[in-house]
């Protein structure tokens, strides 16, 4: 499956124009460094665009005065509050199509913008412009200008506001900026922006959306280890961003996520992660799942060359999920019940065209590798010492080089211990199966305890939040009051 940023309200991924890769033409025409670019007004956005500006100081009677009125409420009152702001949030939720319809008039509208009162507003509108921007779009005088106008804003931009409202607006508007950096084969330009973005906006352990962009950007400039800053902290919360949830952005992080611990042959945390795609509570089965669950069977036959169990707990929505699966993922099923190396290979050169439409001949051939490598561990129950020779032939490998080189893979990977005796051609296998239980079962510790403390720490973070909150004074007054100061009622905070 090729990795798509979008997504549509049935949970379907999308495959939108400006997915598309850009002609060869559009990418040789371009010899700016963007990434470089500098603006002379960092407080108004509009001083980067290309659109032809108005030659008067304001704008013309037009579609728009509602807009701008609108979205300028807060800067135009010097006692506006968060209400204000919820209520241009909302006022700019339902703008998508006066904006499409207006679009020669935006960037007038961007010069009476400023970032610290309208960041909210200048995201919905660099949302219309990237979104309806044809694919064969200039590129260095249209689609570069934009790109730097974008950078400009992420960089500019008031994130206390989206703090408080209108985060959903700002992801999908960075949503559909990688989009049109993909399709423009520019996905290294969005990495450090948007890493700066979830610096500034992200709490430890927390989902955003924007979190599933970057991680697509990461992929398509295959560049994985800004992705493994994030991905190795485990999410434990997700953050309501808007009144409509969407949990396409949290599977497509986590099939995301899966990808790129292949891509460093982290098997077994892309196995979880494919498992958690999968499991994820969504109206419809989406492609996105049936891809994460080829994968996910695919892992679990490198991990354990069988499926340990369903990734779907047993219920009536997960039944409805494996039966809708079935089809589409036969040919792996198929796979997992293969036996030997042979039934293996037969299984990929039967199906070799449908694995390679999805992507996925590479991991059937590590299948088999890992079949090899089980069988050889296998062997190092029964026996001390064997010849290469023995081995290549009791394992049916090509030559004693191959048998050589999986065993030195295995000894690295500390799934064996032996040593190969190159004078003899003899491999010769010890036991320190309790020294490395001992070590791992070590490791394990540290890392729960270390699991441990986070959370305590976290629980003392909501404990002084709700002592220290009014709510919890005011009722601690009235019960002392009482004479009920130890029948606490948590419900009032609610």
């Amino acid at each position: 499956m090729s990795a798509n940023g979008g997504s549509s309200s049935s949970g379907q991924e999308t495959n939108g124009a400006e997915d598309q890769p850009a002609s060869n033409s559009e990418a040789t025409t371009n010899t700016q460094n963007i990434s470089t670019s500098r603006i002379n007004n960092n407080s108004n956005v509009a001083a980067t665009s290309s659109e032809p500006q108005s030659t008067n100081s304001g704008i013309t009677a037009s579609a728009l005065d509602p807009f701008i009125s609108n979205v300028t409420l807060r800067q135009n009152n010097s006692s506006a509050t968060n209400t204000s702001l919820k209520h241009i949030t909302d006022y700019l939720r339902k703008t998508d199509d006066l904006l499409y319809n207006n679009l020669t008039r935006v960037d007038q509208v961007l010069t009476l913008l400023n970032t610290n009162d309208n960041s909210i507003a200048i995201a919905q509108v660099l949302w219309a412009k990237l979104s309806s921007l044809p694919l064969d779009a200039d590129l260095l005088n249209t689609v570069e200008p934009l790109i730097v106008q974008t950078v400009s804003f992420l960089k500019e931009a008031n994130y206390s506001d989206f703090e408080v409202q209108g985060l959903d607006l700002f992801s999908r508007m960075v949503k559909v900026f990688g989009n049109v950096l993909v399709s423009r084969e520019r996905a290294q330009i969005g990495l450090q922006p948007i890493r700066n973005v979830i610096k500034i906006m992200r709490r430890e352990g927390e989902f955003i959306s924007v979190l599933t962009t970057f991680l697509y950007l990461c992929l398509r400039s295959n560049n994985f280890r800004p992705a493994f800053e994030i991905l190795d902290s485990d999410i434990v919360e997700i953050r309501h961003e808007g009144p409509k949830s969407d949990f396409v952005d949290i599977i497509l992080y986590f099939y995301y996520g899966g990808v790129c611990y292949l891509a460093a042959k982290n098997y077994s945390r892309a196995n979880l992660f494919f498992e958690i795609a999968v499991s994820t509570p969504a109206t419809a089965v989406s492609k996105i799942m049936v891809e994460a669950y080829k994968k996910y069977l695919l892992t679990s036959f490198i991990l354990h060359g069988k499926l340990k169990g369903s990734p779907v707990k047993s219920s009536p929505s997960s039944n409805i999920f494996l039966r809708s699966v079935k089809s589409s993922t036969q040919v792996y099923s198929d796979l997992l019940d293969c036996k030997t190396v042979a039934d293996l290979n037969e299984s990929l050169s039967r199906n070799e065209t449908a694995f390679r439409e999805d992507g996925n001949y590479g991991l059937v051939k590590l299948c088999i590798v890992s079949m090899y490598k089980r069988n050889i561990q296998k062997l190092t129950k029964t026996f001390i010492t064997l010849s290469l020779a023995d081995i290549t032939s009791t394992v049916k490998l090509e030559n004693t080089s191959q048998t050589e080189k999986f065993i030195t893979e295995m000894v690295n990977e500390g799934q064996i211990q032996a040593k190969v005796n190159h004078e003899q051609d003899m491999v010769y296998f010890s036991d320190n199966s309790e020294q490395r239980n001992g070590e791992e079962a070590l490791l394990k510790l540290t890392e729960q305890i270390s699991k441990c403390v986070e959370i305590n720490a976290k629980f003392r973070e909501l404990d002084d939040a709700i002592k220290t909150s009014a709510q919890y004074q005011e009722k601690l007054q009235r019960t002392s009051s009482a004479g009920e100061a130890n029948t606490w009622d948590f419900s009032a905070m609610t």
